[in-house]
């Protein structure tokens, strides 16, 4: 749903897939790219912060982190 641009469905994707597995890093990592692409840039910091609290080596989600910041 994030590569076919329905960023609302996939939201909800990753937002079940949290519920279920808390420390799927991938699904913050998916759904802050989401919120980004809906300019609701508070809510993607919060993930991608979440992603590196889980893994602090997650250099594509710190790179993301520093490009939302910047917006």
């Amino acid at each position: 749903q994030e590569y076919l641009k329905v960023y609302d469905v996939a939201i909800d994707y990753y937002t079940k897939a949290i519920e279920i597995e808390p420390k799927y890093i991938d699904a913050y990592y998916n759904r802050a790219l989401c919120y980004e692409n809906k300019d609701k840039l508070k809510e993607a910091e919060a993930d991608l912060r979440e992603a590196l609290r889980l893994n602090p080596q997650y250099t594509e989600a710190a790179k993301a982190l520093e490009r939302v910041l910047s917006r």
